[in-house]
């Protein structure tokens, strides 16, 4: 996991485990049309 309080930067944590640092501030949306159960 990504620790942002960590001495390592995110860009040199990202890097070290493989992953896209944009991936690390992206947070996935619903598909069009979706609602979660307790919003029906």
């Amino acid at each position: 996991m990504i620790d942002p309080t960590a001495k390592l930067s995110v860009s040199r944590q990202a890097i070290m485990l493989g992953i896209n640092r944009g991936s690390v501030y992206y947070t996935p949306r619903h598909p069009r049309g979706f609602r979660p159960a307790k919003y029906r």
